[in-house]
């Protein structure tokens, strides 16, 4: 990953390194199954008469369950799943706490199985594989790093905001070639994470850096035995959180403001009415002026 104008590389964090070992040991026991010949379809998630339970669980796991997958496509899809996974994964761990990451991860794949019950009833799709997990950490990583530069093939300098435009377009294109069961899985784990972090944004829980940048281990046993993972509090000067809480703010003192200015006309208002009462007397006030002159005395 690339900071500014240094690059940093974060170490493997705990709950990532479950995630990769889960990953990786599914997709030996997937080779040695198919390798068998055993049908390893009844693992992805189905819609209707091939439904069961146990999908919910088992197809987070699957690689390709499709018949004569080949073992190439497949290795090819969970190394880079596990990159993304490992980059991503491990600063946003180190921000939150394993925690709080893993629980992110678990509703953005709970956001990809409700798009897929969604569009299920529609059109009979098979889904399978970590990829409403991985699309809810990359959405959340590019709202909390939008101008963090990633290197692309390790090569390639990339603005995170577009390295993830650029993805979802490239998921579009996939659509495109009958590939709705990729669309289904991040639509709903990237809907499901944008949705987690702006419940958390209103509610004042800005899950972002501070100034201070990236400081490793250390920053998150602070963050997770001070404040409770599930509670940061953090500035960031750029991103979604940060134009939330400004709008909010806005909105604070502009009520704050309008209060102002309606407390001064009132009281000259009063002044004036004082000034009338003792000029020409009480009984020189209307009816209106009375029951403003009321209201006045009790607010005041």
């Amino acid at each position: 990953m690339q900071a500014g104008s240094q690059i940093s590389v974060p170490p493997v964090s705990q709950g990532v390194l479950r995630i990769l070992v889960l990953l990786g040991a599914a997709f030996v026991l997937e080779v040695i199954a198919g390798s068998m010949g055993t049908n390893l379809s009844p693992l992805a998630l189905h819609f209707g008469q091939n439904f069961h339970p146990a999908q919910i669980l088992t197809h987070i796991f699957v690689t390709d369950p499709r018949p004569g997958a080949h073992f190439l496509s497949r290795l090819i899809s969970v190394f880079f799943e596990g990159i993304i996974i490992y980059g991503f994964g491990s600063q946003l761990e180190i921000l939150w706490g394993r925690r709080h990451f893993l629980k992110y991860f678990l509703i953005s794949l709970l956001g990809g199985v409700l798009v897929w019950s969604a569009v299920g009833s529609v059109l009979p799709v098979a889904v399978w594989g970590m990829g409403a997990g991985i699309a809810g950490m990359l959405i959340a990583y590019a709202v909390i790093w939008p101008d963090r530069q990633v290197l692309l093939f390790f090569v390639f300098p990339v603005k995170m905001k577009w390295l993830i435009l650029g993805l979802f377009i490239f998921i579009f294109l996939f659509a495109l070639g009958g590939s709705l069961d990729t669309v289904v899985l991040y639509s709903g784990g990237a809907l499901a994470g944008a949705l987690y972090l702006f419940y958390h944004a209103r509610r004042g829980r800005v899950m972002a850096e501070s100034s201070s940048g990236f400081q490793g281990s250390t920053r998150s046993s602070s963050i997770s035995s001070g404040i409770g993972a599930e509670h940061l509090k953090e500035k960031k000067s750029g991103g979604l959180f940060s134009w939330w809480e400004n709008r909010q703010k806005k909105k604070r003192l502009a009520k704050k403001q309008a209060e102002i200015d309606r407390r001064i006309s009132m009281k000259e208002e009063v002044d004036r009415l004082l000034e009338k009462i003792s000029n020409e007397g009480m009984d020189s006030l209307t009816r209106k002026e009375k029951a403003f002159l009321d209201d006045a005395s009790r607010e005041f």
